[in-house]
């Protein structure tokens, strides 16, 4: 089985480290980050590409919206899971709307968890695969594109 990187985003440090302890239980990789600030550094400047991510949304420095927010301008396709203590269905629709895939409760069991890591780590992958086949196809595309430019412009001569 390929490990697949899991980012975890959590401010509380017992929290972060349970949460990463459940990542790998589950085998997948993990990096961890403890405000918005930090993992989008990660995700921009050391170029991250997990196939999760596992984000809370009352963090300082940076919070989980702001952080779903500019993350998400950066690449549409990040699959984002929001841990959250808050239940409302009006601030939950919200955050759906924004583009997040899903969302944890707190508190949470363990074996629950390692159960919603495979269904949104496959959910990541899928889009993954996706993604690649669309650069794929945008690519040969082009490749058509200028192959036939090319043609013309030989009998236009």
């Amino acid at each position: 089985m390929d490990k697949s990187l899991v980012m975890i985003i959590e401010d509380e440090v017992s929290i972060n480290d349970a949460l990463s302890e459940a990542v790998k239980m589950g085998n997948y990789d993990v990096v961890q980050a403890y405000d918005g600030k930090e993992a989008l550094d990660l995700l921009i400047q050391k170029n991250i590409d997990p196939v999760l991510v596992l984000c809370d949304m009352n963090m300082p420095v940076m919070g989980g919206i702001e952080f779903i927010k500019q993350s998400l301008i950066k690449n549409m396709d990040l699959n984002i899971c929001v841990i959250t203590a808050n239940d409302d269905k009006d601030s939950l629709v919200e955050l759906l709307q924004l583009g997040v895939t899903d969302y944890i409760s707190k508190p949470f069991k363990i074996e629950a968890l390692i159960e919603k890591l495979k269904l949104m780590v496959d959910i990541g992958k899928r889009k993954n695969l996706i993604k690649q086949q669309l650069n794929e196809n945008t690519a040969a595309n082009k490749s058509i594109k200028f192959n036939n430019l090319l043609k013309l412009k030989k009998n236009q001569k």
